[in-house]
């Protein structure tokens, strides 16, 4: 079994297990804040720096473009739609290579595998755009249309299929906000563009048809962007979906300023509404190289209430923001008639929606941060359930949880792990001679002293009494070895600061997986009869089974001792 390991190996390690935080010390007297160790951070991938700074540059070029016009100005149209081929084909590849990532959950693999086909459509119907620049007609509608309407419902089922762990509660009130939004938002797809195009009268009936869709387009991806701000999804998507939803926001202000635009007959080719499409483009593309990696073990849909909160206090005056927009409109649209009554009337609607919103607002933000600071007191116990009061460091039932993770994940993965059992020699002397307070002392010194010699993916915790237990992930039995003669050196070495500077000595076990035992009573055992061998040969001296006979000056114990509790 191979157990040599570079650092994308510990990397690895660090992302299929959830490793120990051990508690601040602030709640057990210590002068550390504790917030940092409450506060999960958010996992996100990190866009790739040539993909990064490409599509900068690239966009940059553009924008020097539509400013200084090079190049010959008939041919502005056709240089516009050429330079969205570029860009559409690297969102094409991101969304590809997130779909690839993430091929252990089906969910998202089918969400980014739709997104890149609609853009895969999108960049047909930018060729198709390009081909009718190039020859100099164009009939209406054209065969780039069907290609552009395609990327709509397509993209929109995209948005669908990321997973939504479903809260316990808020499902109608997560669904009242949503429908809300909508309403507001269709309402400025309604009054700027689908309003005037379903009724402007046209050629042809399949003119007016595919002039319509697009404004109608627009509504899905809003609703699509609703689906996004408002869910509750898992962590591994969760800043790949804030830029998707920065995109999709992007894309639609650019549709209707298009919608505008040729509803007054005042849209050219290559204009300036086509930087916001290419930036939206490009967004899309970040969002999908920002997707993490997903396996079958780490991939979770449970409900994960801080993300809830933080979106909750995030989105909350959306909705009241749709009411005041929906207002908005109505009194821009009566501003030439008479005040009276309509307009007075709509304006005293207005003013009460406002106060009634204003007060629901400040409601919901109250009940937000007692949500937050239960959250945080809730994180803060877990954390003292799973400490111990004196080193800081997991406790038994913190370790047996961690050793329990590990010997699964090395059995996943057919790999070794070793656990090492430590024992201060002759501490109770130390407890009646210096005191309990100096004992409490030596064991916080003695846990800093043996996590300065541990490697950082591996887990040291108090079993008991002066009894101290490390979890070494994918190592063999002769490295475990090396680390624990490494600790007892360090430990006979150092100074403890109790009676004036005493040195101390420990006594190691140390068993390895699948070796000694493939459970976490059979490796306890096993290291802890190690353990006693050691002791038995010489207080600083460490073992390993199968275990030596010992002198006989002492009997070896009949049975592994059980933790006390100090």
């Amino acid at each position: 079994m191979k157990q040599d390991r570079g650092a994308s190996g510990v990397c690895r390690y660090r992302r299929e297990m959830a490793v120990f935080q051990p508690i601040d010390e602030s709640l057990l007297g210590a002068q550390v804040d504790l917030e940092a160790a409450v506060k999960a951070p958010y996992t996100s991938r990190a866009i790739p720096r040539p993909l990064l700074l490409g599509v900068l540059a690239y966009l940059a070029v553009y924008g020097t473009w539509l400013v200084f016009r090079w190049g010959p100005h008939g041919d502005a149209a056709q240089i516009g739609d050429a330079a969205f081929v570029p860009i559409t084909l690297v969102a094409v590849a991101s969304a590809h290579r997130a779909a690839g990532r993430c091929r252990a959950d089906r969910r998202i693999w089918q969400a980014w595998s739709l997104i890149g086909l609609a853009l895969v459509f999108y960049l047909l119907g930018d060729v198709a755009q390009l081909i009718y620049e190039s020859i100099g007609t164009e009939p209406s509608p054209s065969l780039s249309d069907p290609l552009y309407l395609m990327f709509y419902p397509l993209f929109f089922a995209g948005l669908l299929r990321f997973p939504m762990a479903r809260s316990r509660h808020g499902g109608v009130r997560l669904l009242l906000d949503a429908a809300t939004i909508a309403i507001g938002a269709g309402s400025v797809v309604w009054f700027v563009v689908l309003g005037a195009t379903a009724t402007e009268s046209t050629s042809s009936f399949l003119t007016g048809f595919v002039a319509s869709c697009y404004p109608i387009g627009d509504l899905v991806l809003i609703v699509g962007l609703i689906h996004v701000l408002l869910r509750v999804e898992v962590r591994s998507a969760h800043r790949a979906l804030q830029l998707l939803g920065a995109g999709i926001g992007l894309y639609v202000v650019a549709d209707l300023i298009y919608g505008w635009l040729e509803l007054h007959s005042t849209y050219t080719g290559g204009g300036d509404v086509n930087a916001l499409w290419m930036t939206a483009t490009a967004l899309f593309a970040f969002a999908a190289a920002s997707q993490e990696r997903v396996s079958a073990a780490s991939h979770s849909v449970e409900p994960d209430e801080q993300l809830l909160t933080e979106q909750g206090s995030r989105f909350v005056a959306l909705p009241y923001l749709a009411v005041a927009v929906v207002f908005a409109l109505l009194i821009g649209s009566q501003l030439g008639g008479p005040f009276f009554p309509t307009l007075s009337l709509t304006l005293a609607a207005l003013a009460v929606t406002g106060l009634v919103s204003l007060r629901q607002i400040i409601s919901q933000r109250d009940l937000l941060d007692a949500h937050r600071q239960l959250s945080a007191a809730h994180a803060k116990l877990a954390l003292l359930a799973r400490a111990d009061a004196i080193t800081a460091l997991p406790n038994h039932r913190a370790l047996a949880s961690t050793i329990d993770a590990e010997l699964a994940r090395s059995k996943r993965h057919e790999r070794s792990c070793a656990l090492l059992f430590l024992d201060i020699d002759h501490f109770k002397e130390i407890n009646d001679a210096c005191g309990h307070a100096a004992g409490d002392r030596a064991l916080r010194e003695l846990g800093e002293l043996v996590n300065k010699v541990l490697r950082s993916m591996d887990t040291l915790g108090r079993w008991g009494g002066e009894e101290f237990v490390a979890v070494l992930p994918e190592i063999n039995a002769e490295h475990a070895m090396t680390i624990a003669e490494r600790v007892r050196q360090t430990i006979a070495a150092h100074l403890f600061d109790i009676a004036g500077g005493t040195h101390l000595t420990v006594s190691l076990g140390v068993a390895t997986y699948p070796h000694d035992g493939s459970t976490r009573g059979a490796l306890l055992d096993a290291a802890d009869r190690a353990m006693y061998a050691a002791s038995g040969w010489g207080a600083t001296r460490r073992s390993a089974p199968p275990i030596p006979s010992p002198p006989a000056s002492r009997a070896p114990a009949a049975a592994p001792r059980h933790p006390t509790n100090r």
